[in-house]
């Protein structure tokens, strides 16, 4: 959301109060939030969540909040300005799970804002637990310094406050087992630093274990050792990264070893139960592969804020300059881990889509022998007309015996029709014996008779032959 340059930290908790039904649970109570920093890792896990204000943790220091009763008169007496001058506190808000809403009412976290004079740019960070939609590049992973030349908001006492903050995804073995041991977690940090006063204010939500047990001795440092906390706050996170990356390559080799390129025709026969299992194994894997790239990539605008912001420090001549070389060495070695384990993530990835294209051969010589299949259907359909069609030309040759014999019983017909025509040439009125033995007569009209019965025979015959030579055409052109 946008942030404008004049905003306050009355305007910062309307903002927060308007967006509680996504960053809080409104049923939450005051004993939900912890204020701990020293209370010891094992004892922590022992009462997981619940922390009572008559134990409190093993050696703390007077001035941290070891109960809510403290964290009441810590807010309503104001001692904060006055009673920890050049000291530290770290407050510490546990969630049940990383990606849930703060497990802290709106009451009490305004009463942090309003301890910590919250730069609104926080909310980007805070913004991130209570909803886990996509795993796009900067989405979760965000830092904001007082000392960026753009920056989304500018701390409005620059001389008084110098704040930094940011929210960093990591890996964690989620004690689940099963097929996928490994969870993605969200961790928030906010460090103000009060210059006229010498205060420093840490606000860290869902701290892993590691961190809190790597801060545990350092908590009575000055600035010059707690500026380096942010390094090992980023080490902390890059800690799991190695184990994960190895349980994601041992899962591609099992998946590679199902998919054997030179073999193509055996495994073809896998058939359905290939596609169904080992191509959604190593869809799976790749979605994984890739968010895992994508987080150690934002990993770099972390780093560079940090930098950022520790150098301005040394402008304000807060720390000293062998401070600004460790920090710049720490995260020089930091950035080099994570550039070792990106290279690593990236050929995994490389190896994913090279299996993926050797699935698609082998799918498609699936659909290579289906189409096999199909042509021999086909040429089996074709010889089967083939036959067909050598019936045909049998029965039209028949067809065409047959109109033979036809037209021969036709030519004996108009040969014995001529005899016929004689017979009754002497019987009708046309031809008169002179005698009966020797002599005979012709009439006049015989000759218009026999003109016009030769004139008939001709055109008989002539259509006879021309039907004759159409029908030996169309046996040609079929033959």
């Amino acid at each position: 959301m946008p942030y404008n340059t004049c905003d306050t930290p009355s305007l910062l908790l309307a903002e927060v109060e308007r967006h509680r039904h996504v960053l809080f649970t409104q049923e939450s109570t005051p004993s939900q939030l912890k204020a701990w920093i020293s209370q010891d890792p094992q004892e922590h896990e022992a009462q997981e969540y619940e922390i009572k204000a008559e134990t409190p943790p093993r050696e703390a220091p007077e001035y941290l909040l070891q109960s809510i009763q403290k964290l009441e008169d810590f807010f309503k007496k104001k001692r904060v300005r006055k009673t920890l001058r050049a000291q530290t506190v770290v407050f510490l808000i546990t969630q049940k799970n990383t990606w849930s809403r703060l497990q802290t009412s709106f009451d009490i976290f305004s009463r942090l804002a309003e301890a910590f004079n919250m730069p609104t740019a926080f909310f980007e960070p805070l913004s991130t637990f209570g909803h886990r939609t996509n795993d796009t590049d900067g989405v979760f992973q965000s830092c904001f310094s007082s000392f960026q030349e753009l920056s989304l908001c500018v701390t409005p006492n620059l001389q008084d406050q110098l704040d930094i903050c940011y929210n960093m995804r990591y890996v964690e073995l989620n004690n689940r087992g099963g097929k996928s041991p490994w969870s993605c977690r969200n961790f928030g940090v906010l460090h103000s630093l009060r210059p006229s006063s010498g205060e420093s204010s840490w606000l860290l939500i869902s701290v892993p274990p590691s961190v809190r047990a790597r801060l545990k001795d350092q908590i009575n440092g000055d600035i010059h050792v707690q500026v380096l906390w942010h390094a090992h706050l980023f080490g902390a996170m890059l800690h799991n990264w190695r184990f994960y990356i190895n349980f994601l390559a041992e899962q591609y080799r099992e998946i590679s070893a199902s998919v054997d390129i030179s073999s193509l025709s055996v495994k073809s026969k896998m058939g359905i139960t290939f596609e169904t299992t080992t191509s959604e194994a190593l869809r799976s894997i790749y979605k994984e592969v890739h968010k895992a790239l994508c987080i150690l990539r934002s990993y770099g605008n972390v780093s560079q804020g940090i930098l950022t912001h520790t150098r301005g420090l040394r402008k304000r001549k807060l720390i000293r300059q062998e401070d600004v070389v460790a920090m710049t060495t720490a995260l020089r070695r930091l950035t080099e881990t994570t550039q070792i384990h990106m290279c690593q993530l990236d050929g995994l990835l490389k190896s994913c889509e090279l299996t993926a294209q050797a699935i698609f051969q082998l799918q498609n010589s699936q659909s290579i022998g289906t189409v096999q299949d199909r042509l021999q259907n086909m040429e089996k359909n074709l010889g089967d007309a083939a036959v067909q069609q050598q019936y045909l030309v049998s029965l039209i040759r028949g067809l065409s015996e047959d109109s033979g014999v036809t037209r021969a019983v036709t030519v004996v017909s108009l040969a014995y029709a001529s005899a016929g025509l004689i017979a009754a040439l002497f019987d009708s009125s046309l031809v008169e014996p002179s005698s009966p033995v020797t002599a005979f007569s012709i009439n006049k009209d015989m000759w218009i008779f026999v003109l016009a019965a030769l004139s008939f025979t001709f055109l008989t015959m002539l259509g006879v032959w021309g039907l004759d030579r159409s029908q030996r055409r169309k046996i040609r052109a079929i033959k």
